[in-house]
């Protein structure tokens, strides 16, 4: 075949030319729309830095609490299975952390205080029943017992972080579940500007089924949380919380049975509800502030009766003294306002300033009494004596400011 034989490239241009082959920048036409898109990235947590040298907490997720034998899935009973921490006494679930009164812990929901997160539970404590909290709602727990700064005040033994759950999917989610604590469901909704809100409710159940759970009386008690939390823009947070209960339970001992310990018989009733706002700012990269609002109130109603009177059992009575002997009774409210601020900075790779503001303000309002007194512990006579009463009401504060640096180790 001569060279004439071959076919020429100019006479076949389109095959020569690859299927994917790039179009020429000047094909394109000048008019074509530009596309552009914009990236915003949101950081959830900008705190680690706050705590370089602290002590790392103990640490508990949902599904631990949840799996654990024998805390029926309380997450104030779980708290014991740490190291250095037990039970104050079998019917509650206050805490003793390293020997320390239960009213040294610190109880924080979503970075919002709250006196006591139990349900039946009494003056000077932490501690009582059953936790207010449902389990479901819970994403962990963190556990402080140590190395925590001065912003956590009069709180010696430990301070318990609690985070509620993450949504973690973008539709609308409810469920319900029922246990030996109660029965309940959870709702869980995403919100606008990468928000979402949580609703969760529980009631106990065991009244159904029994009056005496060992204890001449079967508690009766419902609660419920509500936590709203959105973004109005990349450097803000803003969460939302409201966390209540009602309890009540009536110890009512058989007088007459020769095995019975307590002749007193009982009836208690309570609320507890906190509410709060937190908001963090995010200045720049190394920098943060936050600031809370929040208030308390509770209240608790105690009826003590003997059933015994002149040595005569209460069913043994004729109808003229039919009537219960009134021991003690007793009527308090609690009410507890905060307003705090804390500011972090990170001057350096090594260098960490935190400073902050906090007021309290404590309103107490209590009519307690003991009409015919009590046994004396220190005498043989079985009399009653020291007979008393009192009625405080008042309110105070108390504020405080902290600074501290901490150097990291080189």
């Amino acid at each position: 075949m001569s060279m004439s034989d071959m076919p020429s490239p100019t006479n076949n241009t389109s095959a020569s030319r690859l299927p994917d082959a790039p179009t020429p920048a000047s094909a394109v036409p000048s008019s074509a729309p530009m596309v552009q898109s914009t990236v915003q990235v949101n950081a959830r947590e900008q705190v680690d830095f706050t705590r370089r040298n602290a002590p790392q907490p103990f640490h508990a997720t949902a599904a631990k609490i949840l799996s654990s034998a024998g805390t029926f899935g309380d997450m104030s009973r779980y708290l014991q299975v740490f190291p250095g921490v037990v039970f104050a006494n079998d019917v509650s679930d206050g805490i003793l952390v390293r020997g320390g009164n239960p009213l040294e812990n610190l109880f924080l929901v979503d970075g919002i205080e709250v006196p006591n997160i139990n349900h039946i539970t009494g003056e000077a404590t932490t501690g009582g029943l059953v936790s207010m909290i449902d389990p479901a709602a819970l994403e962990n727990v963190d556990l402080r017992t140590g190395g925590y700064d001065a912003s956590y005040e009069e709180r010696l033994s430990s301070v318990v972080e609690i985070r509620t759950r993450e949504i973690q999917r973008h539709a609308s989610h409810t469920k319900g579940e029922a246990g030996f604590i109660g029965a309940g469901g959870l709702t869980e909704r995403p919100l606008g500007d990468g928000g979402s809100l949580i609703l969760s409710a529980h009631r106990s159940i065991l009244n159904l089924f029994t009056n005496n759970i060992g204890i001449n009386g079967v508690p009766i008690y419902s609660n419920a949380l509500a936590r709203a939390r959105w973004k109005p823009g990349p450097a803000d947070e803003i969460t939302i919380l409201g966390l209540g209960g009602l309890d009540s339970i009536d110890i009512t001992p058989a007088a007459i049975d020769p095995r019975e310990t307590s002749t007193i018989q009982v009836q208690y009733g309570g609320s507890r509800v906190t509410g709060g706002v937190r908001w963090q700012h995010i200045f720049s990269p190394s920098s943060f502030g936050v600031l809370t609002v929040s208030d308390t109130e509770q209240q608790e109603r105690v009826n003590e009766q003997d059933q015994f009177f002149n040595g005569t059992p209460a069913n043994q009575r004729s109808l003229q003294s039919d009537v219960l002997t009134p021991v003690y009774f007793e009527r308090t409210h609690d009410g507890m306002s905060v307003l705090r601020y804390d500011g972090f900075l990170s001057l350096g790779s090594k260098l960490t300033m935190i400073s902050g503001a906090a007021l309290h303000e404590f309103r107490i309002n209590y009519d307690i009494a003991q009409p015919v007194g009590e046994q004396s512990v220190l005498s043989t006579d079985p009399a009653l004596e020291d007979a008393d009463s009192f009625a405080p009401d008042f309110s105070t504060s108390e504020e405080g400011a902290v600074r501290r640096g901490d150097v990291e180790d080189w």
